[in-house]
């Protein structure tokens, strides 16, 4: 019987100095599915991170193993009691051992504390790890959506209620 490695980890808001790391592993994640990673296009919100993760109307994570970043989630407010789920990655290394959900849960969590009900994400239909967290956290996965992006990719819907 094989157990998952106990990892030392940590989960922290975000700052704006974070965003280096935050885009490393973003590209990375794509680079790892064959995507390619425009930054002005793909992440304006983390370009303008300031004002986008004010901690009223949105927040961003970022999970930490010895100091170094190596997982992201946020967190927005979109309607009076939903939230979206954006911007989960985790590097390759270090999927398969709890870390996730670790991250997956804080965004819910403090969806929950601002009074959210719903919570919608939307995932690149091949980041298939993600969506097995999705399922087994609880979310139900919904239709899908074509983007109008450099990589013409398709995105799965999920939703989850508290």
């Amino acid at each position: 019987m094989s157990t998952k490695p106990t990892i030392n980890s940590k989960i922290r808001l975000a700052t704006h100095n974070d965003v280096p790391s935050i885009i490393n592993i973003m590209r990375e994640v794509y680079i790892e599915h064959g995507l390619v990673f425009e930054v002005s296009q793909e992440i304006p919100d983390i370009l303008d991170f300031e004002e986008k993760y004010n901690q009223k109307s949105a927040a961003f994570f970022v999970l930490l193993v010895q100091e170094e970043i190596i997982g992201t989630v946020g967190v927005k407010i979109i309607k009076s009691s939903e939230a979206e789920i954006v911007r989960l990655y985790l590097k390759r290394n270090f999927r398969g051992l709890g870390l996730g959900y670790q991250l997956l849960k804080t965004a819910v969590d403090w969806a929950q504390l601002q009074g959210k009900t719903h919570i919608e994400l939307w995932s690149f239909t091949q980041f298939t790890q993600g969506h097995r967290l999705y399922n087994q956290f609880g979310f139900t996965q919904l239709d899908t959506r074509q983007m109008n992006d450099v990589n013409q990719t398709q995105m799965y819907g999920f939703a989850f209620s508290i």
